[in-house]
């Protein structure tokens, strides 16, 4: 039963890896309620132009796999590193859009049962396009028709950070999976 909990939160990992992936090139995941965070005003004017990915992490990071009646939980934190990863945000007419290229490597630990592991995922080659637009402190993206948000918790003429608390679940082979964490990730202008 142990090992197969394992492998199910092996193959989440590496979902995981995606996930945080699809996040720091702009595809954003679903927001958790950010009500209690301060909220920053936010020039939007700042956003146009072109950023490179220079720091990346997620905090306080969960992962709850229950098969077969039997509840198990990973944590978890991830460090990227070897950024390469562009984004431009281009202000448009009517709607702003966005490209994002490059890659980077997340850096993932995990503690089971006092075991901890680390292990490096190279997330390269990757291309995505789509729309923006800020709400409140919020920057929302679209792309292929699924709108995804990010809390803005910083901005200025050279750097972007962003914020995103993931609450993601899955099902993978029978058994249910759900993390959480924090994600932040810093953007710096080219």
């Amino acid at each position: 039963m142990q090992s197969s909990i394992l492998l199910i939160n092996y193959f989440f990992m590496k979902k995981l890896i995606l996930l945080l992936f699809l996040v720091s090139t702009t595809a954003f995941v679903s927001c958790g309620n950010d009500d209690d965070s301060v909220s920053i005003e936010i020039d939007e004017s700042l956003i146009p132009g072109d950023w490179n990915l220079t720091a990346l992490t997620v905090d306080n990071g969960k992962t709850t796999t229950v098969a077969q009646g039997q509840s198990t939980t990973v944590d978890y934190t991830t460090v990227g590193k070897d950024f390469t990863m562009e984004t431009s945000f281009i202000d448009s007419t009517d709607p702003n859009t966005y490209t994002s290229s490059g890659g980077y490597t997340a850096v993932i630990t995990q503690n089971f049962v006092g075991q901890e592991t680390t292990q490096e995922q190279p997330i390269t080659d990757f291309l995505g396009s789509g729309e923006w637009r800020v709400e409140g402190n919020m920057l929302i993206t679209t792309t292929s028709g699924v709108e995804q948000a990010a809390q803005i918790t910083a901005l200025n003429s050279e750097t972007m950070s962003l914020k995103i608390e993931i609450n993601e679940s899955l099902e993978i082979s029978g058994a249910s999976v759900t993390t959480t964490g924090t994600l932040n990730y810093t953007l710096t202008r080219q």
